[in-house]
């Protein structure tokens, strides 16, 4: 995995002569966060057409908490909103923007004007062409993976993205993109599939590893993840993070998806082993020792790790090996006991026997 480090080039802020090119500046691939690699706005944005573009965008100029971020995201979805004719949000847009991208982005009064004075009736039009459309796309399994979503049914949406056509292409970009198929699917999948699912349907899924070869990170983090790379899969997960936080359907599930994903990641890692090094686990995870024995206990006391954990030693044992040692235990005793009755048997036996002989000599 490679770290960008390339030094972002932007047009200070206030400087109007620069500013007032409508142009998206480098400042577009500000890093959301430290770390993370940056979120390229501009090559975002064109995915997505219509209102999804718009909301996108001022979704991440709401979030990002990057000034030269968030004046590209909100310069972009003005330039949108001019193409059609929803003049509420236009000075929604124009305030947000509050003269600090040069006058070509000042509140267009005239332009206001004329598009309230006539669009009248067509937009009578347009909400009814709007209603049809939703009800069309809500039949769509795109659509219902995006409310099972919503509702943290996470399984149910993997299933559903897994099912989406590689046809999909850029007919629904004014809903969804490809890449974001990529994304939702692959990491409900990693909170909510079992390893062999992962493997089956996702992994050795033809149509979705159409979708997966545009979005790489994902694509090495349910590999690395099936592979038992925990590290690697750690910094992806580390890496995709800030960007994730900024996508409008995916900000609140990122820490409940990460938590499944990491659990199961944590008693993968478990299960090969009799005894393991907690600090060399910690190193993997990417936390301190205390911090993987609190997540360690939680899954011990759910029942979904079989271990203990030596707090003096740091070391976690499996109690599969007692049990094994147990089973073998016990399986010596059954046969110690069955070897004592069988001679048992065998002394009485030869008692009868014995005893029959003597009867039988003494009536002769």
């Amino acid at each position: 995995m490679s770290d960008n480090n390339e030094a972002v080039i932007g047009v200070p802020v206030g400087d109007e002569a620069a500013i007032d090119d409508p142009r998206p500046t480098r400042a577009g691939r500000v890093a959301a966060a430290g770390g993370a690699e940056p979120i390229d706005v501009e090559t975002y944005a064109a995915r997505y057409t219509g209102r999804t573009k718009v909301t996108r965008l001022l979704f991440i100029a709401e979030r990002c908490g990057n000034e030269r971020m968030q004046l590209d995201a909100l310069r972009m979805a003005h330039d949108e909103i001019k193409k059609g004719k929803d003049t509420r949000l236009y000075r929604e847009v124009t305030a947000k923007i509050g003269g600090r991208l040069g006058h070509r982005y000042d509140l267009d009064q005239s332009w206001v004007n004329a598009v309230d004075h006539g669009t009248e009736v067509p937009r009578k039009t347009l909400e009814k062409d709007l209603n049809g459309y939703e009800a069309y796309v809500n039949e769509e399994p795109i659509r219902i993976g995006l409310a099972s979503l919503e509702k943290k049914k996470y399984e149910l949406a993997a299933k559903k993205f897994l099912e989406t056509s590689p046809e999909l292409g850029n007919k629904y970009s004014d809903v969804i993109a490809p890449e974001d198929v990529a994304l939702y699917g692959g990491l409900c999948a990693l909170a909510s599939f079992d390893r062999t699912e992962l493997k089956n349907k996702v992994i050795d899924n033809i149509d979705f590893r159409i979708f997966l070869d545009l979005v790489p990170a994902v694509r090495e983090l349910i590999n690395d993840f099936y592979a038992s790379r925990i590290s690697s899969c750690v910094e992806y997960l580390e890496n995709l993070k800030p960007n994730l936080l900024l996508d409008i359907h995916l900000h609140d599930h990122v820490e409940p998806l990460y938590m499944e994903i990491r659990q199961k990641a944590i008693i993968q890692y478990t299960l090969p082993f009799i005894s393991i090094d907690l600090h060399s686990m910690a190193d993997a995870f990417k936390t301190s020792v205390g911090g993987l024995e609190k997540e360690l206990e939680a899954l011990i006391t759910e029942n979904q790790i079989q271990a203990q954990v030596d707090s003096h030693n740091k070391i976690l044992y499996s109690r599969r090996a007692n049990q094994r040692n147990e089973t073998f235990q016990r399986a010596l005793q059954t046969s110690t006991e069955f070897e004592r009755e069988a001679r048992a048997m065998l002394l009485r036996a030869n008692l009868i026997k014995h005893d029959s002989i003597l009867k039988a000599t003494r009536k002769r």
